[in-house]
């Protein structure tokens, strides 16, 4: 039997390691599913889902940068 723990809870802030601009994104859901842990984010009125590794909770300097 496989155990998942959630990183992010919900309401959490977190940030996209992909976008550009780092907009703060709120997770809004958390689903345990064979592959891992996803998580639905908001980013104003879009939703979208992300694995674990594609969030932080703290925005990417770096990227925002480039």
């Amino acid at each position: 039997m496989t155990t998942f723990k959630a990183l992010y809870n919900f309401s959490d802030e977190v940030y996209l390691s992909t976008d550009p601009e780092q907009y703060k994104r709120l997770v809004t859901g958390v689903y345990f599913r064979p592959g891992g842990v996803v998580y639905e984010v908001m980013c104003g009125t879009e939703a979208s889902e992300h694995y674990e590794f594609e969030l932080s909770p703290k925005p990417d300097m770096v990227t925002k940068t480039r």
